[in-house]
């Protein structure tokens, strides 16, 4: 394929099927809503783009095939640096600067009649796009993003870089001299390797973002299927999966405890103040015991009020003290509800791997009993077994 027009209608082509997949992935089966427009809105605006600029020296009218077709192609950029630092940095940050970008490109393209002097509006294209493709990468190397791991990351990266450094080694052939390259129906054999590489790495950001997007969902998912969707801590499945491995590596010497804890007179809190008032109280509660676990702690919603807690490396001295830390820290933080303050206590059984031939059900059953226990003592107790 060395026919620069073939090479261009092939781009066009990958571009519009591209937006009918964000399209669809956006719309029809939500996967990451926003950053599925920004990138449908690239790949559309780019279509549109190139076809206007397929019909210069034709019938269309000069600013429409010339200014209006290179500031869709800028916009079109911009959406696709907009759309991946939402995805990497889940806010709205970026949008004036690339747009700021973007309109000094706009305005020195339309300073200039087209073709006065000679190649300059592909320098001030390639160079407007080069950056905007460069803080792309810059970007996309950015690490704050859980499901955007260190693979995800060089995959998007790549081609991204090696667009905007294509753009850029385009503004300095034209600068060098070499006019010919800064019109997409040359022949020059630059421009015919430029297009060419171009279609491979426009397809490249395409499957590479599609690829990371699927793997957010993936990973979103998963995280779904191991949480309490009110409170996002651990359901019981993926908490026994959590005790079974702790378990493992406790016959290799290292202790742990659990901690089971049941909200003391919770169903007065339902009856008077409502269920929506119930399940305030138990958002309350996790983000109380957030703060005092720590990082390796496992909170665990067992059921409706009840929670276990997995403390890995922790002796029967150290779980007692931390149940009784948690303990103080919900006594102390009273829950507010329309104006109405409820003291929200609970009551705490622990339970310490003692030998290697406990099973952790066994352990569970010990910690349950505590709680009774610590019901049967006044509540708002830590009993340890």
């Amino acid at each position: 394929m060395s026919d620069p027009l073939t090479i261009v209608q092939a781009n066009i082509t990958v571009c519009w099927v591209a937006a009918s997949g964000w399209a669809v992935a956006g719309m029809v089966l939500k996967m990451a809503p926003v950053v599925a427009r920004r990138f449908f809105l690239c790949d559309f605006l780019m279509g549109l783009s190139l076809l206007l600029t397929l019909q210069r020296g034709g019938a269309l009218p000069v600013w429409l095939a010339y200014p209006f077709a290179d500031v869709l192609g800028l916009l079109a950029f911009c959406s696709l640096r907009l759309g991946i630092r939402f995805f990497v940095r889940r806010d709205g940050s970026g949008v004036a600067e690339s747009l700021g970008v973007v309109l000094l490109g706009g305005a020195l393209l339309l300073g200039q009649p087209y073709g006065q002097p000679a190649g300059f509006h592909a320098v001030v294209y390639s160079l407007t796009a080069a950056w905007l493709l460069l803080r792309a990468t810059q970007d996309a190397l950015l690490h704050e993003q859980q499901y955007f791991t260190r693979g995800a990351r060089a995959l998007v990266a790549s081609p991204l870089a090696a667009v905007g450094g294509l753009f850029l080694l385009r503004a300095l052939m034209v600068l060098g001299g070499n006019v010919a390259t800064a019109s997409v129906a040359s022949n020059e054999p630059f421009n015919v390797v430029f297009l060419l590489v171009g279609l491979v790495l426009n397809l490249a950001v395409n499957i590479a973002m599609a690829g990371v997007v699927t793997m957010r969902l993936v990973g979103k998912l998963e995280h779904l299927s191991m949480t309490d969707p009110m409170t996002g801590a651990l359901n019981r499945r993926a908490f026994s999966a959590s005790l079974k491995q702790q378990h493992s590596m406790a016959q290799r010497g290292m202790p742990y405890a659990l901690c089971v804890l049941d909200v003391d007179h919770f169903k007065q809190i339902n009856d008077q103040l409502g269920h929506a008032a119930g399940d305030a109280a138990i958002v309350h509660l996790v983000t109380v015991l957030r703060r005092e676990l720590r990082e390796q702690d496992l909170l665990c919603r067992a059921g409706g009020e009840e929670f276990c807690i997995l403390l890995p490396d922790t002796t029967e001295h150290g779980a007692s003290v931390v149940a009784n830390r948690l303990r103080l820290a919900l006594e102390q933080t009273p829950f507010a509800w329309e104006n109405t303050r409820w003291p929200l206590t609970a009551s705490f059984g622990v339970a310490v791997l003692s030998s290697a031939n406990d099973e952790p059900e066994t352990l569970l059953q010990r910690a349950d009993r505590a709680v009774y226990h610590a019901k049967a003592r006044g509540r708002n107790q830590v009993v340890l077994l």
